[in-house]
């Protein structure tokens, strides 16, 4: 329980960083690279507010499955809180492989949602960071990652930036 989201089953905060402080030890060590994908949900909060939290936590739910559906054990996927989530996919080739994994979520995400009675489209913002490219510190890639969704946020939702 202490390292799994009660809400939506998958890995929290604290598993993530575990998980990311492993990633960058085997890197290290085998001179690899990887992937460090920052999403949330566009505009959660104005769902929350008109729509309730029992539609907002299922939205959660939703999300989720459609994520891993969508990186298929290729990465580790977690909550870090709130609507913000992480994905870490090791041993990347080159950046290519992350930017097509991040448009195949946003393309998975700009799907209609069904809950309860209600229909409605949400999409979803990503940010990456790549180990070693951009830094090699655990808390600047994050930090790399966070800004980069908040670029890809600036550029009108829905699709993926990398850090620059």
């Amino acid at each position: 329980m202490a390292y799994h989201d009660h809400l939506t089953g998958i890995p929290n905060r604290r598993s993530f960083m575990d998980s990311l402080s492993s990633e960058v030890d085997k890197a290290n060590k085998w001179n690899q690279r990887f992937a460090l994908m920052y999403l949330d949900i566009d505009h959660f909060k104005n769902i929350n507010d008109t729509m309730g939290h029992d539609i907002g936590d299922q939205l959660l739910i939703q999300f989720s499955n459609r994520v891993q559906q969508s990186i298929n054990k290729k990465g580790v996927f977690s909550r870090i809180g709130g609507d913000e989530f992480a994905i870490i996919l090791p041993k990347l080739i080159n950046d290519e492989e992350a930017k097509i994994m991040g448009e195949k979520i946003v393309n998975a995400l700009k799907n209609p949602w069904q809950i309860e009675d209600k229909v409605f489209q949400t999409t979803s913002s990503i940010g990456i960071s790549i180990f070693p490219k951009d830094c090699t510190c655990t808390q600047e890639l994050i930090q790399k990652a966070d800004e980069s969704l908040y670029k890809a946020k600036a550029k009108g939702r829905a699709n993926v930036q990398f850090y620059s």
